[in-house]
């Protein structure tokens, strides 16, 4: 089973958040081991024995612990997505306050060279 679940995360993981960052794969690896936590048999049991072997000796196989992990791993997808939007949010405002300045920054220029234009040239020439 714990074959299934590393090869399934990384690619849900992958289609939700729209990523291929190691990092954030590495963890989905990581992260889709831990249902099989209470059984003292998986792999990732194996590692954690005392702790499998005591949730194993209390609480049923696929009981709420599953269920509260899957809630759990929804809600930090929402997050993050939440958190992506909040920055493109940002990033737009930001870029669109770059644009303004660099529009008003033209207006000025423009006005300025206006300006510069009316003005009586003088010619080093010419006399006082």
């Amino acid at each position: 089973m714990s074959i299934t679940h590393a090869l399934i995360a990384p690619a849900g993981v992958s289609l939700i958040l729209s990523t291929a960052d190691p990092l954030v794969l590495g963890l989905a690896v990581l992260g889709s081991q831990l249902p099989d936590l209470d059984t003292s048999t998986s792999l990732i049991g194996q590692i954690f024995f005392p702790l499998s072997h005591w949730i194993e000796d209390r609480f049923p196989r696929r009981s709420y612990q599953e269920y509260v992990a899957s809630v759990n791993a929804a809600e930090r997808v929402e997050q993050y997505n939440q958190a992506q939007l909040k920055y493109q949010r940002q990033l737009a405002e930001y870029e669109q306050r770059i644009r303004d300045k660099q529009f008003q920054t033209a207006q000025f220029q423009t006005r300025l060279d206006d300006v510069d234009n009316a003005l009586p040239r003088c010619d080093s020439r010419d006399e006082v």
